[in-house]
């Protein structure tokens, strides 16, 4: 992966991060130019509604923990995070506004509705162990859900889409791979505790509760075995100690025909 790296402080974790622009990225791309069928085009608006909604909101969780103090690694991925899951929103509004003619002015006055009720799950994120635990359960889910999509963008039939998915798909791990590396950078007494928190992380998901527009926690489709997957991702990391290049090596193993075949959303 072509990742440029964060400036940091020689103690301090080194962050996996890249720069790129969707509005680059999808530069002079048309309705006329995406072969998207219609019926599968008007199938998927609301997926791709919620894809777009969920990266917005990461504005809200950001907006939640801003009266916080976390340690600088935090901060600094936190900072990158932000940045990339508005350049995702900005990338998925863009596509949504092509297909279903919309206006993205309209449609970005419609996403600052709602600021997101966090409240019933206030406590998964009492501290930095937790909420860089929940952030990493939520970025594995969507990079494993992205694999799983490919397919779907490939059949808007121009490069530049998929392309773009692409970037999408990357900063997920990188995103999940930060979370993790903080936790044992900072935070490796606290690793004892991974399994029963995910635990109750999966079982909130399988309450399917409604979303509150909190980023976090909006698995509510995805089947258990999925979700127990997910589980399987991160406590292995922590239990193998594998570091980066090998631990993306053991992700990326995974095609997009099996994690369709056996993690299927229900």
């Amino acid at each position: 992966m072509d990742n440029s790296q964060l400036s940091v402080a020689p103690d301090s974790l080194r962050l996996r991060t890249s720069h790129w622009k969707s509005a680059k990225e999808l530069d002079g791309l048309t309705r006329s130019a995406i072969s998207l069928p219609l019926e599968e085009a008007a199938r998927r608006k609301e997926f791709l509604w919620n894809a777009m909604l969920t990266e917005y909101d990461a504005s809200n969780f950001a907006l939640y923990l801003s009266d916080r103090e976390f340690s600088l690694d935090f901060k600094r991925f936190e900072r990158a995070w932000r940045r990339d899951e508005w350049n995702h929103y900005l990338g998925f509004r863009r596509i949504v506004a092509l297909l279903y003619d919309q206006n993205e002015a309209k449609i970005a006055r419609e996403v600052k509705m709602d600021r997101g009720n966090f409240e019933p799950i206030g406590d998964f994120l009492k501290d930095e162990f937790r909420i860089c635990l929940l952030l990493a359960y939520d970025e594995i889910a969507t990079f494993k859900s992205y694999l799983a999509e490919f397919p779907f963008y490939r059949s808007f039939g121009d490069p530049r889409v998929i392309r773009w998915f692409q970037k999408v798909t990357r900063d997920e791990l990188n995103h999940f791979i930060n979370c993790v590396e903080i936790i044992r950078h900072r935070h490796q007494n606290r690793v004892p505790e991974v399994k029963e928190s995910l635990d109750q992380f999966i079982e909130w998901d399988l309450r399917r509760s409604v979303y509150e527009r909190t980023f976090v926690l909006d698995h509510y489709w995805y089947s258990v075995e999925y979700l127990q997957h997910c589980q399987d991702v991160i406590c292995d990391y922590f239990r193998n100690g594998l570091r980066k290049a090998e631990f993306v090596a053991k992700i990326r193993i995974d095609n997009t025909k099996a994690i369709e075949e056996r993690y299927e959303y229900k």
